[in-house]
């Protein structure tokens, strides 16, 4: 196995580019480059601090929003696997994917917790759940992790060009 650059590379590579320029907007929120490789990197050091890290799998449900757009890059800079779920299926369907792929982890959005509730039935390898919102027992609010962890230092996996990176 050979090393390979990092994926998330490309958002830290941006930010030190462009680090004032808008990055991204969504409704009232808009982000430089630079909020947003430190909030990625915020989130990086929180799912470390949980114990997650390369070749975990973190399963992704929710809408478009910032937190999405974070998390993905969080994962990618973390070695992890993403595992982006359309936010259309059903408790059963998600579960389904959450035990194919092992999630380690779940990050979901408000309105999902069925869902969450059967993924945890399902994937006993299940040991995190972040909400983007209002958390359940047990669980993580993800903009308390990253403003647990602003001025986290960028850190990024050592990664082989034959690791997984997202699943489908």
């Amino acid at each position: 196995m050979r090393s390979t650059p990092n994926l998330g590379r490309l958002l830290s590579d941006t930010a030190r580019l462009h680090p004032d320029r808008i990055g991204l907007v969504k409704g009232n929120v808009s982000r430089t480059w630079r909020e947003i490789d430190d909030r990625v990197n915020a989130m990086v050091a929180a799912l470390t601090g949980l114990g997650l890290g390369k070749g975990d799998r973190i399963l992704m449900l929710s809408r478009n929003n910032p937190q999405m757009f974070e998390a993905m890059w969080a994962t990618f800079k973390l070695g992890a696997v993403w595992v982006a779920c359309n936010f259309r299926l059903a408790p059963p369907e998600v579960a389904y994917i959450a035990q194919n792929c092992r999630a380690s982890a779940i990050i979901h959005d408000a309105g999902y917790e069925a869902h969450v509730a059967a993924v945890r039935a399902a994937t006993p390898e299940l040991a995190h759940v972040v909400a983007i919102a209002e958390p359940g027992e047990g669980a993580h609010l993800y903009d308390a992790l990253v403003a647990d962890h602003l001025g986290a230092p960028a850190w990024e996996a050592e990664v082989a060009s034959d690791d997984p990176c997202w699943h489908f």
